[in-house]
């Protein structure tokens, strides 16, 4: 579902900018913290990956009210949409917990773009820093070159990192001041008064009392159309005036709220609600039915003041069952058209044979085509049947002729071709409502997981990954590239630090805020960490495999509960959940491997297959060739990769080198 602009508002920033000048320093651009970094979702969404050279020139546009949309793991934006770009140098560290004092330097490619600033990672995102999370821009000089220092706030995406970077021209100041204009026109965006205006009428409009009372209002409105069209009162009577007046005030009612409907979810949000146009025309006819009652007074008109019937349907608009009842019969209608064309190609073809059989002798019924079209119609609609045709001569033998052409008539419109249309209708009825009771059950699931997932851990990231990587090769390198974007420092190991920052920029529906009681036990009680108590990348794949386990079980736990009178998929999921116990208790018996499910030789060659350029062997080889050794995965280990997964794993060599040593996944 997409995100609601109230979550991208933060209602108390207020930006403000000063220059000062100290030891080293020549600019400085300082903004004020921020109050609720947490909910600001001023976030750069990317829906799809750069070409095979790195440039972004086919990377849709960027989509910040849609958080999860796309890719992961972000990817740079497209060129139209970066500000300014350079091959630059940069430097990056701090950031929370034990390893704040560590830094890292790198030649990469950087984009300024409206929402933030982006390092290029070699195929994926390096690193970003959201502008609003921006503390101070400051032009320093470092071994007798300019640089641009970035520092962050400690609450937002980039946990108060700081960055230093400088490109090939030397060009700091422009750096610097491209940042800080960029910064305060999406401050100024922010805090925009009739941006603000718009979002808080929006959260009014949307509330349960001003939709309950417009509920009521509706209602009262087809009660007073019920009663005139009973009491068909006189014009110019007390009961008429009356009735003129509440009219008068339902019109008022329904346009203010139409016209702050339209404001507060302009323009594309209204626009693609069909019964927000339904709204609009039933509002417009009935506006002209009122201005002509209390003006012109135009016969011609009145007939619009019956549209004010049609203002019941919007309660579809405002109920739950009745919105997805109206959808299944607008999911009917289309397959419905084509049994429809049937019955009149039928129709037309009897309402032909008889005007040529029968104009003789009942020109008042079937003289010509359309009256003998009227006539078969009033036969199908179970009509009164009168007729000068009968099925008597006058000799009272039997007219063959009418009761053959009735016979087959009856047969080819009322048995076939009306049952057809009906089995569509109903066939596509309860296809769109078992769509709509689907969709029902994805939303309570996703209350539960919301439940599930407030209380930390790697759920989101989970649903992401098994969404994104659908075979279990393309799982495997799903894993690795996250390790890879989480290791921004490319140490080839990755702390806690590095995972509660780096999994806060990932492209996830919802924030991912892991504590360090949720590291411990995705750790195994810091089993999985060496001496540092940092993880490699064999152990990240045995963490995530595990979780990606406990997280299934847990779907088909959910997905039973919500099934309980179907026996089949009762069953069905109960042996599903049998198999994970019979995989945990022969991990627990001591039947698997203590040993890395990846060796480090297959672990290698996937990190070089998804890597679009040769890289040093400084980056990751330290990790694979000297600490596989020094710091083993645990002797007395609980939990290995399932049985059903390791023939797919073994071969991940072969699955790289088809891939043809890089591209997407």
């Amino acid at each position: 579902m997409p995100l609601d602009e109230d979550a991208l508002l933060v209602s108390s920033f207020r930006k403000t900018s000063s220059s000062a000048a100290s030891a080293g320093m020549e600019r400085t651009s300082a903004f004020p913290r921020l109050p609720s970094l947490k909910h600001m979702a001023d976030s750069i969404r990317f829906s799809a990956p750069p070409s095979a050279q790195g440039e972004g020139n086919d990377v849709p546009d960027v989509d910040e009210k849609n958080p999860g949309k796309g890719p992961l793991i972000p990817r740079m934006p497209k060129r139209s949409r970066r500000i300014k770009e350079a091959s630059v140098t940069v430097m990056f560290g701090g950031g929370p917990g034990p390893g704040h004092g560590r830094s890292h330097t790198k030649l990469t490619d950087a984009a300024l773009t409206k929402t933030g600033i982006c390092f290029d990672g070699e195929g994926q995102l390096l690193d970003r820093i959201p502008l609003l999370e921006v503390s101070r821009v400051a032009v320093e000089e470092i071994d007798g070159a300019e640089w641009v220092r970035v520092s962050t706030f400690p609450e937002g995406e980039s946990s108060g990192r700081w960055y230093c970077l400088r490109d090939e021209l030397g060009s700091a100041r422009e750096w610097a001041d491209a940042i800080t204009a960029t910064r305060e026109k999406r401050a100024a965006y922010i805090e925009n008064y009739w941006r603000q205006l718009r979002l808080r009428l929006r959260r009014i409009h949307n509330s349960q009392p001003v939709q309950l009372f417009m509920t009521l209002v509706i209602c009262a409105s087809f009660i007073s159309v019920c009663a005139e069209a009973q009491e068909q009162p006189v014009a110019g009577s007390s009961l008429a005036n009356s009735i003129a007046i509440g009219d008068l005030f339902f019109t008022i009612v329904f346009t203010v709220e139409l016209m702050i409907n339209f404001y507060v979810n302009f323009f594309l949000r209204f626009a693609r609600n069909p019964w927000n146009l339904l709204d609009s025309l039933i509002v417009f006819l009935s506006l002209i039915s009122v201005i002509n009652y209390w003006t012109a007074r135009d016969e011609r008109l009145f007939i619009l003041s019956n549209a004010r019937a049609f203002r019941i349907f919007r309660l579809a608009g405002k109920f739950t069952q009745l919105r997805r009842i109206m959808d299944a019969i607008g999911m009917s209608i289309k397959p419905m058209a084509s049994g429809f064309l049937i019955a009149l190609i039928f129709a037309s073809t009897f309402t032909v044979l008889g005007t040529g059989f029968f104009k003789a002798s009942d020109p008042d019924n079937f003289g010509t085509f359309s009256r003998t079209f009227w006539t078969l119609w009033l036969a199908v609609a179970f009509g009164i049947w009168e007729n000068d045709l009968s099925f008597l001569n006058e000799n009272a033998s039997i007219n063959f002729g009418v009761v053959i052409y009735m016979f087959f008539f009856v047969v080819a419109m009322l048995w076939i071709s009306l049952q057809v249309v009906l089995a569509i209708l109903l066939e596509n009825f309860v296809s769109a409502q078992q769509i709509e009771e689907g969709r029902a059950a994805t939303d309570e699931l996703k209350v539960a997981k919301l439940q599930r997932e407030s209380t930390g851990g790697l759920d989101v990231l989970l649903d992401a990954m098994m969404s994104e990587y659908e075979t279990t090769d393309g799982l495997m390198k799903g894993i690795t590239l996250v390790f890879r974007f989480l290791d921004s420092f490319q140490e080839g190991l990755i702390g806690f630090e590095d995972v509660y920052m780096g999994l806060k920029k990932l492209n996830t529906m919802t924030d991912i805020q892991l504590s360090g009681f949720d590291w411990s036990i995705l750790t195994q009680d810091s089993t999985l960490l060496d001496s540092d108590e940092r993880i490699s990348l064999p152990n990240f794949h045995r963490m995530i495999i595990t979780q990606l386990q406990n997280h299934v079980q847990w779907h088909v736990a959910k997905v039973q509960a919500m099934n309980p009178d179907s026996i089949e998929s009762r069953w069905t999921l109960s042996a599903l959940r049998i198999l994970f116990l019979d995989e945990k208790k022969r991990k627990i018996g001591g039947a698997s491997s203590p040993r890395s499910p990846l060796s480090v030789p297959q672990l290698q060659d996937l990190e070089d297959g998804l890597t679009r350029k040769e890289r040093p062997r400084t980056v990751f080889s330290s990790c694979f060739d000297s600490n596989a050794e020094r710091n083993p995965p645990p002797v007395n280990m609980a939990y290995s990769i399932p049985k059903t997964l390791r023939k797919h794993m073994s071969n991940l060599d072969e699955a790289c080198l088809e891939d043809g040593g890089g591209g997407d996944v």
